[in-house]
């Protein structure tokens, strides 16, 4: 995918937490499974690359993407508030419905996100934690969505 792995991005986010706020998006390929099932695994394969060339298409410059999990994505927006990381999310919601990924059957590809926002001094699992618990609440809400974090990180500042 020329994203960065799991490893690498937990890495990565630790090391800006230190010097930024940041913005984190997780990203989960709505009912990914049954492309693997239904087409085999190098559809779902060439659905996992044309989610990440969405992302490309509209992430900034100064955003990292990594891969954590087989369809599941993190984007990491240092020096970004919560509410540009919501915006950045509900374009990348809407550009990968938008995209054409010429399954055999004509069906969509879509995506639930969700998003937190870290100050300075936080960590990846903080972090991470509050997007997956907004991702989730993306998924009861219908899919195809964006969830803010609802949960205020901690002041570690104090």
């Amino acid at each position: 995918t020329g994203v960065l792995s799991r490893s690498a991005i937990i890495d990565l986010v630790n090391r800006l937490c230190t010097t930024h706020a940041l913005s984190l998006i997780v990203l989960d390929i709505d009912h990914f499974k049954r492309i693997n099932d239904s087409f085999g695994h190098p559809k779902g394969d060439q659905v996992i690359v044309q989610v990440v060339t969405c992302l490309r298409q509209v992430v900034p410059a100064s955003a990292s993407i990594g891969r954590v999990g087989g369809e599941e994505f993190t984007i990491a927006l240092p020096g970004q508030d919560s509410e540009a990381g919501l915006q950045i999310a509900q374009a990348v919601c809407r550009a990968v419905a938008e995209h054409e990924h010429q399954l055999p059957d004509s069906g969509r590809i879509t995506a639930s996100l969700g998003v937190s926002w870290m100050p300075r001094g936080g960590t990846f699992d903080e972090a991470y934690g509050l997007a997956d618990q907004a991702l989730y609440a993306a998924k009861r809400g219908g899919r195809n969505r964006v969830a803010r974090a609802e949960g205020r990180p901690l002041d570690l500042r104090a």
